[in-house]
């Protein structure tokens, strides 16, 4: 089995709070991570929030925010529970975040070529 190992977590929407099923998730994630580690392995532990979709342009709406708007303002509640659990995560990504969109569309554009979309 190789050194390296990548974990990551479901990435929860942005248009709640973060709730209990979220804890436990990134905790059991933090866990498996941290006894790899101790294992000998090469760990990425990346968590994130998903920031596009009907539901977050909803929520927007009733504040009277752009969608972007009010993912910068709802995905700290995320890295805050994160950070609460001193989980040790490798990165936190957002789904708006540029170099996301961008590696979106190169594994689109991949899988294009391939004649697999």
């Amino acid at each position: 089995m190789g050194k390296n190992l990548y974990v990551t977590t479901a990435i929860p929407y942005v248009n709640g709070k973060p709730h209990i099923g979220n804890a436990l998730d990134y905790l059991l994630a933090d866990i498996w991570s941290r006894y790899q580690k101790q294992k000998g392995k090469d760990v990425r532990f990346q968590v994130g929030t998903d920031e596009h979709g009907n539901k977050i342009a909803a929520k927007a709406a009733e504040q009277n925010l752009t969608p972007q708007q009010y993912v910068d303002q709802t995905h700290q509640n995320f890295k805050v529970l994160m950070d609460a659990e001193h989980a040790e995560y490798t990165d936190f990504i957002r789904t708006s975040d540029p170099h996301h969109m961008g590696a979106v569309r190169y594994i689109w554009k991949q899988l294009d070529q391939a004649g697999l979309i």
